[in-house]
């Protein structure tokens, strides 16, 4: 089992897309669960579906935030095969598919409470740069704590269950 600790800031911002430009290097599906919230801490479990890669990631997260935009992050890597994904009906979690380029995080939820459509995060303001000119920023919630994906899931479900033991028979 591998461990990695770091730190990361990030900001995000809702927006909506100005382009239909390709622009993103790499694409997933993501499944976060959480299990635990208080206070500053949270920690999740994420099943990250690469398509690029025809491969999946499990990890567990435990994140401690410093403030608004910043914490300190350990994250898990974890064997798919050990985890038993209906122990996970009843949890909150989000479904959304990730777009990356560079080090900015376009998110387009699937299953959320549908607080937004897409989100942006940044782990370095410059990314911007890049993404700019097909997206258009239509506020900064970096401090909203609304949009903390945490805030915007839903109940994991028997249908969902279903809908994820499909993607992952694609990948084996």
């Amino acid at each position: 089992m591998k461990k990695v600790n770091l730190t990361e800031e990030e900001t995000k911002y809702i927006v909506n897309i100005a382009s239909n430009k390709e622009i993103w290097n790499r694409e997933f599906i993501i499944y976060q669960w959480y299990n635990i919230q208080d206070n500053n801490y949270e920690s999740k479990y994420k099943l990250i579906l690469d398509f690029l890669n025809l491969s999946l990631k499990f990890v567990k997260v435990e994140k401690r935030r410093i403030d608004a935009i910043s914490s300190d992050k350990t994250v898990t890597y974890l064997d798919v095969n050990d985890c038993n994904f209906t122990d996970f009906i009843g949890l909150p979690f989000i479904m959304k598919r990730r777009s990356i380029k560079s080090d900015a995080h376009l998110d387009k939820f699937i299953y959320s409470n549908n607080r937004c459509s897409y989100l942006l995060e940044l782990e370095n303001q410059e990314s911007i740069n890049l993404v700019q000119n097909d997206l258009k920023i239509i506020e900064d919630v970096s401090e909203n704590l609304d949009y903390r994906n945490i805030n915007m899931a839903v109940q994991f479900t028997e249908e969902h269950l279903g809908q994820l033991k499909f993607l992952i028979e694609l990948f084996k």
